[in-house]
């Protein structure tokens, strides 16, 4: 997925997209003669050239502003500048165009004139625009506004959380940190996410975002976010986020020996502050942060309880990529311990440590521990045992109300994951009507959502039509499209999914669906979906003829191909592997070559 890179934020001095302007006037002239210089002139007849003539204008008159000492003059030219900015909007037709103005308008209220309400009404302007725009536009202007905003709290009102920039979200924390962490708006809690459906790497990627506060953004891939530069002294905390976003960043590729080399570096890291006592932490997860301007803020993360819970938790699933499946549950299980002691320390009256943050970290604690059964239950799965475990315990409770209030929150946020977890439970167990039955409640714009329409497509029914086997797409339209498809890319997901489904079906699930979902016209429609049917069918066909046809069709559609988004290039290099071991096996060295040269260039792509 990327970017636009992102230039300075405007210099008021020279307006974007503004013409030459006038020869600038001297301090001695009264205001009077700046005045006449802005009447608009009659061969200034259209829109677009209006627009030029106010920006002009408006440079020419913030350029003088800065030469003026005289403050009555100064701030007559600065309100004259903000008038022609505005005529420059009203007759704007351009998207970029007209954020440029926004911003160069909202910059002025927040640095000229200490207007923070006027301020505050143009961010939510420049939101407004962007949500509806083109994501290179979204997160290319985003990034902008963020960079102006300083120390200053705006109460942002058009964020939608549906926008399809993902800078959006960021913009909501970057703002809220801005504010004192005493106040509520600024207490950045696991909850807040929750609330916006976001994973656990989007927090710490959001997180990293915000307190980074840089324009010179380009991606939002983890790996390509951490290469940007440091400063030479660092709080703890801010390390702790590198690390965590590193190893997060190798398990999303992933790469296991940057999954052990992170893992190693965190265990180190948390030995060495565990063994100081953490005296450079906060018990409340509160650090003091420096950011741009020079502007201080106390900024609310992560206790030190909880950092060590997240290590293990990544870990653990760290661990279930690598296949090495009993560290994984050590993992898990140290998680799960400290936890449960936290917990334990809340209840039992220790909250006046914590002063009114006590609800904040039962809540994050709550959270972590479900999050903890859930992917315990994925372990199992991964070692082919079908158990739900404790996960079906709680779902029971869940279902007759007896969960608390932030135990429910939780498993409504995992809702789409836990009803994908049932639905390969129950093919696991060969009940394939109640398999689907869970895949087609899955309806929430998220990761899950993709996942769950391939195991209907996989599921899809198979009924004798006069000796034919006929094959019925389960509302596949309804459920699958490309902007859904797109919505997964990273996750651990598909990894995890993907196996699980080759375990099922590897000794006794008849090929023939899938076979023919990878002729249907439907199915060509979405080139993801049909490249991991074709993937499948590939790998278990007994079909010689159409086995070597989604061969074909993957090499064709793989090799010499540039990258695309992120999740085309990593099913494009989970399928090269596979194909690098069939040209392997059929002593094909030109294409071997070819396909491990592509393969090199996809995985630099995504570790970029």
């Amino acid at each position: 997925m990327t970017y636009v890179s992102s230039p300075p934020p405007p210099d008021l001095s020279s307006m974007a997209n503004a013409p030459t302007s006038p020869t600038p006037r001297t301090s001695a002239e009264p205001p009077d003669s700046i005045v006449d210089t802005v009447h608009v002139r009659s061969i200034w007849d259209t829109a677009d050239g209006k627009v030029s003539l106010y920006l002009g204008q408006a440079n020419s008159l913030l350029a003088e502003a800065r030469k003026l000492t005289d403050s009555t003059r100064h701030y007559h030219a600065i309100h004259l500048a903000l008038k022609m900015l505005t005529l420059a909007l009203r007759h704007c037709t351009s998207t970029p165009q007209k954020f440029d103005i926004i911003i160069s308008i909202f910059a002025i209220y927040i640095d000229d004139l200490g207007d923070n309400i006027m301020a505050e009404e143009y961010a939510n302007k420049a939101i407004e625009l962007v949500n509806d725009s083109d994501r290179p536009v979204v997160d290319f202007n985003l990034a902008r506004v963020i960079s102006l905003v300083s120390s200053n709290t705006f109460a942002i009102n058009h964020i939608s959380k549906h926008t399809s920039g993902s800078l959006t979200e960021l913009l909501r924390i970057r703002l809220l940190l801005a504010s004192p962490a005493s106040t509520e708006t600024a207490k950045i809690r696991l909850d807040k996410l929750i609330a916006s459906n976001h994973s656990m790497s989007s927090e710490f990627l959001a997180y990293l975002y915000a307190i980074k506060s840089v324009i010179l953004l380009k991606t939002a891939t983890p790996t390509q976010v951490l290469d940007l530069e440091y400063p030479p002294v660092e709080a703890p905390q801010l390390i702790a986020i590198k690390y965590l976003m590193k190893l997060l960043a190798a398990v999303r590729v992933p790469s296991i020996d940057k999954i052990r080399h992170y893992i190693k570096k965190l265990n180190h890291f948390i030995g060495f502050h565990q063994s100081g006592g953490w005296n450079r932490w906060d018990m409340t997860g509160v650090f003091d942060l420096e950011l741009l301007h020079g502007a201080a803020l106390k900024v609310e993360w992560l206790t030190p309880s909880e950092l060590i819970i997240v290590f293990y938790i990544i870990s653990g699933i760290g661990y279930i990529t690598m296949n090495e499946t009993g560290k994984s549950m050590k993992s898990f299980e140290k998680a799960r311990t400290v936890v449960e002691k936290s917990l334990v320390r809340l209840t039992e009256g220790d909250e006046q440590a914590h002063g009114c943050q006590s609800d904040s970290l039962r809540r994050k604690m709550t959270h972590y521990k479900i999050s903890i059964i859930f992917y315990q239950a994925w372990y199992n799965f991964n070692r082919n045992n079908y158990e739900l475990g404790e996960l079906s315990d709680l779902l029971d409770h869940y279902n007759q109300r007896k969960c608390s209030s932030f135990e429910t929150e939780a498993v409504e946020h995992l809702r789409p994951q836990i009803l994908y977890l049932f639905g390969i439970y129950h093919m696991a167990k060969r009940q394939y009507s109640k398999a689907e039955s869970f895949f087609e409640l899955i309806t929430d714009m998220d990761d899950v959502l993709a996942f769950a329409s391939l195991q209907l497509l996989i599921l899809a029914k198979q009924s004798q039509d006069e000796g034919q086997k006929k094959l019925e797409f389960i509302k596949i339209q309804e459920y699958l499209s490309n902007i859904h498809t797109s919505r997964y890319n990273g996750t651990t997901m598909f990894g995890f999914s993907y196996e699980v489904v080759k375990t099922i079906f590897a000794d006794s699930f008849n090929t023939e669906c899938l076979e023919v979902a990878m002729m249907n016209d439907a199915v060509k429609a979405f080139p993801i979906l049909h490249k991991i049917i074709a993937l499948l069918v590939s790998e278990q066909s007994m079909n010689p003829q159409l086995k070597q046809q989604a061969l074909i069709y993957l090499q064709d559609s793989t090799i010499s191909k540039a990258s695309g988004d992120e999740t085309e290039t990593r099913i494009n290099a989970l399928i090269l592997e596979v194909l690098l071991n069939h040209f392997k096996e059929t002593g094909d060295q030109d294409k071997f070559n070819l396909a491990e040269l592509q393969l090199k260039y996809y995985k630099r792509v995504l570790n970029e």
